[in-house]
């Protein structure tokens, strides 16, 4: 096999890159905040402080939940961390998490947009828990100045939004859980059209679309 002079061999090197070549690069290209990359560097971690001595292990204690912290919102669709923060109180926080799961059992979500909706639900509800809580509050007061009142406007907008948003995912989850209907037409010459049908032969059933069923 002949060998490359060097002035081939360089000039071989010095080829531009082509702008394809750059793309699927970067398809591998990974960086701290990629899920893969967090996990790897996470379970390297946590084999370094398990097989660590007591010394070793209290200071790497710190990093270790660090990291794991950041890695958990990884399975964010399953223990809902993210989603509690989004509340103050941290007993609705704990509320956040046990009506999601319950919604997620309730309507057997299994794929990643179901199991979203029912988080985005559960989020929506407990958010207007707090909001009502800060309506009550204020309501308790003996006098308002307009600045409270202009708090009290934006609260109750925002238990109004936040109620909108509650139904407009539990419906949608529905929708979406809510078996295909599937219909089928036997004629010899039917044209079927929005809320209409004609059909040449009087003999043959007429199904009209928006009527099945009635």
């Amino acid at each position: 096999m002949s060998k490359k002079k060097p002035q081939e061999a360089k000039k071989e090197l010095s080829k531009p890159i082509a702008p394809e070549t750059v793309r699927e690069r970067l398809k591998k290209f990974k960086v701290d905040i990629h899920p893969k990359s967090l996990l790897e560097e996470s379970a390297k971690l946590w084999t370094e402080y398990a097989q660590a001595n007591d010394a070793r292990k209290e200071e790497m204690l710190d990093e270790l939940n660090e990291k794991l912290a950041h890695a958990s919102v990884i399975v964010e669709l399953e223990n809902h961390y993210m989603a509690a923060e989004t509340v103050d109180n941290k007993k609705l926080r704990t509320l956040m998490i046990e009506v999601i799961d319950s919604l997620i059992v309730e309507h057997d979500c299994k794929t990643t947009t179901e199991k979203m909706l029912a988080e985005t639900a559960g989020a929506a509800f407990c958010r207007m828990i707090e909001y009502s809580n800060r309506l009550t509050g204020l309501t308790r007061q003996e006098y308002l100045t307009p600045t409270k009142t202009g708090h009290y406007s934006m609260l109750s907008k925002e238990v109004d939004r936040c109620t909108r948003q509650y139904i407009s995912a539990l419906t949608t989850l529905k929708r979406l859980k809510q078996p295909a209907l599937n219909i089928t037409f036997k004629s010899n010459n039917a044209y079927v059209a929005q809320n209409q049908q004609i059909n040449t032969d009087p003999k043959k059933t007429i199904v009209e679309d928006g009527n099945v069923g009635q």
